[in-house]
């Protein structure tokens, strides 16, 4: 039973790491695309997301619509 407990609070540690990990990336896909926005006079594409920091498009649009799930 013990070593159950300590498996559930290992797991529970880890799921908060990736949680914070996952909002550490989404906060700094927001603040370049602020950045991106003010240097293009326009709002960031996925694309230039992608480019800038030189992320796989794939990851830039899972982050995106992990970011506008949040917003709903």
């Amino acid at each position: 039973m013990h070593t159950a407990l300590e498996e559930a609070v290992q797991e529970e540690s880890q799921s908060d790491a990736e949680e914070h990990t996952l909002a550490e990336r989404l906060n700094a896909m927001s603040d370049l695309a602020s950045e991106l926005a003010a240097e293009l006079g326009r709002e960031a594409s996925p694309e230039d997301l992608a480019i800038r920091p030189g992320i796989p498009m794939d990851e830039v649009q899972r982050l995106l619509a992990m970011s506008m799930q949040a917003l709903e």
